[in-house]
């Protein structure tokens, strides 16, 4: 005897068969990406973007305030 008590509901007895026992690999016609790691992906490559365009305004201003100015007076 391989169960510890009988099986009760026998008619949908596939389902929960796929469920517990990890032999049985359930058949899968294609990979279905859900949409929360796609929306995590989405995220994390704004955040990216964000921090590079940060980072070259950061850049030109730095740039700019090491502008050498040159004033000419006259002395009379």
């Amino acid at each position: 005897m391989d169960r510890a008590s009988p099986r009760i509901d026998t008619a949908k007895a596939d389902a929960h068969l796929l469920l517990m026992n990890p032999e049985i690999k359930p058949h899968h016609s294609g990979h279905k990406l859900s949409a929360f790691p796609v929306a995590c992906w989405f995220l994390a490559l704004m955040a990216f973007v964000q921090l590079l365009v940060a980072g070259m305004a950061l850049a030109t201003r730095f740039e700019e305030s090491r502008v050498v100015r040159v004033v000419e007076k006259e002395v009379p």
